[in-house]
């Protein structure tokens, strides 16, 4: 890890080492005779002294290395003396595999070296993440800009929740040669600005989800993957998926109040949107429905996608129409949509998890081709009176 330590030698030959606050003695050693000082720094062979002040002095050239150890004499010391040394790690990738910590923009920043590439974020000695964050503010950070390498090693990954709860971090510049970035690594940050690579190809699952105020952001023109709710509950005011794309997961725009469409690429092979709404290639299957744009399902779509039209209140005389051809409604399909009627499709055969959740209904039909029901599916209908079962029972 990086060493920035302090040192005080006094000429009542105590000496003091302080790291973050902590004494931290065993990583100096001071040999004291008469009016000279011999100080030894201990530095791992991976890492080397970048900065050395003695009284404010850089005194780098006068260092020796051996055998593990800095080494600096210091002749005719009649007061007190005052070290500042700093190491970081050496750039020839010779920095073995295992959990580190770095400084990026003066905030210690945790990764780990594994097959020569640099993830981004807390992990034990093991490889395995940690619940820690990988660097935390104080205050609010401005916009950070992460390294394109650590000690050689590109940065490749930014490692699950790497990021996640730090509401002070307010922008992101996620350099170019990061392939990945892991699920909840941003998650329910303060970010209003998030910059991504060109390079990147895959955006993990609530990635970015609970960002309020994160409106500046677009999807890089290689990204193969976006996963579910990966933009959740997030200020975007544009949305382009771009040609690359060829898998976009449930839900990933669910709660982006102020987007009121979303295009894609004529190139792309496995979506296109049709009037702001999207759907996969052969519109089978709708993913996303503005919230301000009146519900009305084409008879192609066999599947609802997980919270396709929640939230939504344009309808015409309150009622939504479920088409025959549809045969899978996902959770939250119609959640918070306050419909005064919904007319099942005679063709449904699974009902998601708080799919009608808080709607006015006063009755649901269900046809006999329905065979799961999830858990709350008919919550919060405060009108409801009945769900009529017309089948055997699932």
């Amino acid at each position: 890890n990086i060493l920035h330590h302090y040192v005080l030698i006094s000429t009542s030959r105590k000496c003091s080492v302080i790291y973050n606050g902590v004494d931290q003695k065993s990583c100096v050693q001071v040999v004291q005779k008469g009016t000279c000082l011999t100080v030894k720094v201990r530095v791992e062979d991976y890492c080397e002294i970048t900065e050395a002040l003695l009284d404010g002095q850089d005194c780098r050239t006068s260092l020796v290395r051996c055998d593990g150890y800095y080494i600096l004499e210091i002749e005719d010391v009649e007061a007190d003396v005052h070290l500042n040394f700093r190491a970081d790690f050496k750039q020839d990738g010779s920095l073995p595999e295992g959990a580190y910590e770095t400084e990026v923009d003066g905030v210690p920043c945790q990764f780990f070296v594994k097959n020569g590439e640099v993830t981004i974020g807390a992990f034990d000695q093991y490889g395995n993440p940690s619940t820690e964050p990988a660097m935390s503010w104080p205050q609010p950070s401005g916009t950070v800009y992460l390294p394109s390498t650590i000690a050689g090693f590109p940065v490749v990954r930014i490692a699950k929740s790497a990021f996640a709860y730090e509401t002070n971090l307010k922008g992101i510049v996620i350099p170019e040669g990061v392939r990945e970035i892991d699920a909840y690594a941003f998650f329910a940050t303060g970010l209003e600005f998030a910059s991504l690579p060109e390079t990147l190809e895959r955006i993990g699952a609530s990635a970015f989800s609970g960002c309020y105020e994160l409106a500046d952001v677009a999807l890089p023109s290689n990204v193969r993957v976006v996963e579910d709710r990966a933009f959740e509950s997030t200020a975007i005011e544009v949305f382009h998926i771009p040609a690359s794309v060829e898998s976009f997961g449930e839900a990933v725009l669910d709660g982006c109040w102020y987007l009121p469409e979303v295009s894609v690429a004529e190139e792309n092979e496995h979506y296109f949107a049709d009037d702001g709404s999207l759907f996969n290639s052969d519109a089978t299957e709708v993913l996303y429905w503005p919230l301000d744009k009146e519900i009305s399902i084409p008879s192609t779509v066999v599947k609802i996608g997980e919270s396709a039209f929640a939230n939504n209140l344009t309808m015409t005389n309150g009622e939504v129409v479920i088409p025959d051809s549809v045969k899978i409604i996902g959770s939250c399909a119609f959640s918070c949509c306050y419909a005064d009627k919904i007319t099942l499709g005679s063709s449904v055969e699974e009902i998601g998890v708080v799919a009608f959740q808080n709607n006015y209904c006063e009755s649901y039909v269900i046809h006999p081709s329905v065979r799961v029901i999830g858990g709350g599916a008919f919550a919060s209908n405060p009108y409801l009176l009945s769900v009529c079962f017309e089948g055997d029972k699932p």
